[in-house]
This record gives C-alpha cells, structure tokens and sequence, in this order.
C-alpha cells in the first residue's frame, strides 16, 4: 500500500511530465525551424551546383535571410504568450528581422543600395508607427 506522502509526490511528479510535455510541445514548431532553414540551404546548394538556379555570386544572402524567419517565428511566439498582442520585444525583432531579409533581398537580388536605400526609410518609419500605436 502507498502512503499518502508517497502518493503526493507521483501526482506531483506526473503533473511535472505533463507540463513538460505540453512545454515540448508547444515548442516544437519553432524547433524545427533550424531543420527547415538547413534543409533550404542543402536545396539552394544543390540547384546552384546543377545550374538550375539563376542566384549569381550573392547567394550568401540566405544566410541572413533564414535566421529572419526564425527571428518571425519568435514574434508570433512572444506574441501568443502576450495574449494576442505585439510587446515591445516582439516589435523588436519583428523590424530586427524585416531589416535583415531586406537586406538579404538585396544582396541576392544583386541591388544597387543607391536605388534601395528606400527600403530602409520604410522599415524605420513601420517601427515608428509600431512604437506609436502598440
């Protein structure tokens, strides 16, 4: 027979796992962005090995694009946990993480930053109305 002591601690232990498990899982969609982003690489890799992509030399763009999704994942996870809306720190890494797939796009694309720089104005003025409005 187990004491009432000993029958505590395995509630108390089950109700751990359990919240463990619901913590795992509620992670594992941002987890296996890095999988994603590796996978994404290989691809890209691979279609410019066989000639069948039409990247130039500025392929290393994707290097800065990727963590930007990442860094998009961790905005909608902040936000969840903030009950729907855009915290200070989502908003952060949401413009951290817009600036730098602009500037991926650039590199890839193989831009002029004299008829991009544009771009950068936006990003600074959708962080200012952002600030003002959230």
């Amino acid at each position: 027979m187990i004491a009432a002591s000993d029958r505590a601690e395995v509630s108390l232990t089950i109700r751990e796992v359990q919240k463990m498990s619901k913590v795992e899982r509620d992670n594992k969609p941002y987890a296996s962005i890095g999988a994603v982003g590796l996978i994404v690489i290989g691809v890209v890799f691979l279609l410019r090995n066989l000639g069948l992509t039409p990247l130039g030399f500025r392929w290393w763009g994707l290097f800065l694009i990727l963590p930007a999704f990442y860094m998009l994942s961790s905005v909608w996870r902040i936000r969840q946990e903030g009950g729907g809306r855009l915290t200070p720190a989502a908003r952060g890494t949401l413009i951290g993480a817009l600036t730098l797939i602009g500037v991926g796009v650039v590199f890839m694309l193989e831009l002029s930053w004299g008829a991009v720089w544009p771009i950068m104005l936006v990003i600074a003025g959708l962080a200012a109305l952002l600030n003002v409005w959230m």
